[in-house]
């Protein structure tokens, strides 16, 4: 199984773990049945200063460590990109990292409101041979108020990524039912944890596949297992066509 978390690599900004945490969360996913872990920290242009060669390098350190501790999980480089009107340009100089070296970068949608540019930064991305996926859209608000922009996005290209928590229900109720709604509709394509605590974080992500597994056919677990193991080979994704989702209001939230 393959999974990402945004803050693994050792020493590399001031929220990031220690080398004895990160091999704590690198064993904790391992017992959750991953063998692919992506570092994906965050990253915001023209305000971080990580540089691509900086995140490697401590992929590579990982990777030595983890194979003393008798590990089998493999680390891989990404970033988790917050979206900004010059990603296309950025990407063109070098200064991003797709997951795992692929045609998938993965992109975070920031604040409370959509980017006013949104399609057209990630049809610009789409030119350069770019697949974006937006990170957990689920949790974002002007898309559970309008589901319906998320559907433009997919249609118009896009990907997306739910997290495991909030499939399980721990981040809400409502957070919960609005990602069911987004499994049954094919607006979400991979099924990931991205979170940094590691009890929380193994065992969200062990219930959403088992729960998913159990039910029906277990085809959408099997979904999105195979499309993140097509991602990391950077083969093209099952992409099933979407269905537009009804707006509906989750405990009286909006």
């Amino acid at each position: 199984m393959i999974d990402y978390l945004v803050n693994i690599l050792p020493d590399l900004t001031e929220q990031s773990p220690s080398e004895t945490e990160a091999i704590k969360l690198l064993q904790k996913s391992e017992e959750s049945g991953v063998k692919t872990l992506i570092a994906a920290p965050i990253f915001r242009l023209h305000q971080d200063t990580i540089l691509p060669t900086d995140i490697r390098e401590r992929v590579s350190h990982l990777n030595d460590v983890a194979k003393d501790e008798k590990l089998a999980i493999r680390v891989v480089p990404g970033q988790s990109i917050q979206l900004d009107d010059d990603l296309s340009s950025a990407y063109e100089r070098g200064d991003l990292l797709t997951l795992n070296d692929t045609q998938y970068m993965l992109i975070t949608l920031g604040g409370e409101r959509l980017h006013p540019r949104i399609s057209e930064i990630l049809y610009n991305l789409q030119l350069k041979g770019v697949k974006p996926i937006l990170a957990h859209p689920e949790r974002h608000k002007e898309i559970i108020e309008q589901p319906d922009l998320l559907y433009k996005l997919i249609k118009g290209g896009a990907l997306a990524q739910l997290n495991a928590s909030s499939f399980t229900g721990r981040v809400s109720g409502y957070t919960r039912k609005f990602s069911e709604q987004l499994i049954e509709n094919r607006l979400v394509h991979f099924l990931m944890s991205s979170s940094l605590q590691s009890k929380s974080r193994s065992s969200d992500f062990t219930k959403a596949f088992d729960t998913l597994f159990r039910q029906g056919d277990g085809s959408n677990a099997t979904y999105f297992e195979q499309n993140a193991e097509r991602l990391i080979n950077d083969y093209s994704i099952y992409a099933e066509e979407p269905l537009r989702v009804k707006k509906k209001k989750y405990m009286g939230l909006f």
